[in-house]
């Protein structure tokens, strides 16, 4: 486990991300964010004191009362008032904040770290669209199917109606001789060609039974793929609801968060190549995020991340320090999150050169990751 010091270095701020003022209705929703500010109020004092002694841990508590609560009462505001809450262009926000709890909640109560936490969100996201192409295969093959069926099913009725007119007509006793022969032919056609229609509507409906069975299977695989945990389940339902209405600074933290989750994953790493693999994933999602929801480039919500990114690479750098015994496996280890930290310090230099806070900053940053 990384030395207490790399948690508290290593912790992203959640002031940047307490959404203060974002929310105006009169019903749960309000307290629920004055529990949300409470409990990172509190993560923040912890963090200002370090990490493992009785306060510290007094704190962690109470955070983690505050977020449940704030869910509470969410979750009640939710199942209450849906409706409501779409109309007045809530619903979003307030599932984003859930979204928020549910990621703090993990990090301080390391919940959802299953067997198969060993995944970054990265690894999770490919598994998830491997599973999906797969269950999309089998959807159409079902789709298919299904109308080969209904059509074999529709032609086998008309089929039978014919079969049934040609047997009264060639049963008739008062028709000509040679009519009768002619029905009584054409009757033994179509029970010919009505036998063969049952021979292909039983043979389509095995392959209907077959193809929805694999249909079935690439759903619990693709399931199966999906990490269970609280946060991804609030996300996907955020990500399948086209109605919500979500603002840039929501959309943008939606999208972060898993990668936000990967920093505190590696945060808690054992060992440099897990703390790594960590702390790739949560850059490489963060910045994805950037680059798709942030718009304009100079919005606050960019910034923040970008800063919550160089916090990323200030705890990848600390790992490199102190899970390494020489200097030279230091410097080694350590030139991922300086190169990482460099192109991210040019680019925030570029889009705000006068922003005189985030030039201070960056500098000190810059220090901490010892960057000339």
């Amino acid at each position: 486990m990384l030395h207490a010091k790399l948690r508290a270095t290593g912790a992203l701020c959640l002031a940047l991300f307490v959404c203060a003022g974002c929310l105006t209705t009169t019903r749960h929703m309000q307290e629920a964010q004055d529990h949300f500010s409470k409990a990172s109020a509190a993560e923040r004092q912890m963090q200002a004191r370090g990490y493992g002694d009785e306060l510290s841990m007094l704190g962690q508590s109470t955070a983690s009362t505050d977020y449940r609560v704030s869910l509470s009462l969410l979750d009640k505001e939710i199942k209450s008032h849906e409706s409501a809450l779409r109309k007045e262009r809530l619903l979003g926000t307030a599932l984003v904040l859930k979204a928020m709890c549910h990621w703090r909640l993990a990090d301080l109560e390391q919940l959802g770290e299953s067997s198969r936490a060993t995944y970054t969100s990265e690894d999770v996201e490919a598994r998830i669209k491997e599973a999906s192409r797969a269950t999309e295969s089998h959807k159409s093959a079902a789709a298919n199917a299904e109308r080969l069926r209904i059509d074999l099913e529709t032609t086998l009725k008309a089929e039978e109606a014919a079969l049934k007119a040609a047997t009264a007509a060639s049963n008739q006793n008062d028709v000509q001789a040679s009519a009768g022969g002619e029905g009584a032919v054409r009757a033994e056609v179509e029970g010919l060609r009505s036998s063969s229609l049952r021979v292909d509507l039983a043979n389509a409906e095995a392959e209907l039974a077959r193809v929805t069975a694999e249909r079935d299977l690439a759903n619990t695989r693709l399931n199966d793929a999906i990490e269970d945990d609280d946060l991804r389940l609030t996300l996907r339902r955020v990500h399948f609801d086209d109605k919500l209405v979500l603002g840039t600074r929501d959309r943008a933290m939606l999208a972060a968060l898993p990668g936000l989750r990967d920093h505190d994953r590696g945060r808690r790493a054992d060992d440099f190549d897990a703390a790594s693999k960590y702390f790739s994933s949560s850059l490489v999602v963060v910045d994805r995020a950037i680059r798709e929801q942030v718009t304009p480039k100079r919005h606050a919500v960019g910034i923040h991340l970008r800063l919550g990114q160089l916090k990323t690479c200030r705890s990848w750098f600390d790992a490199a320090q102190q899970m390494h015994d020489t200097a030279e496996a230091r410097a080694d280890a350590s030139q991922a999150a300086q190169t990482k930290a460099k192109a991210i310090i040019a680019e925030l230099r570029e889009l705000h050169p006068s922003d005189k806070d985030l030039a201070r900053n960056v500098v000190e940053l810059e220090a901490a990751l010892g960057i000339n």
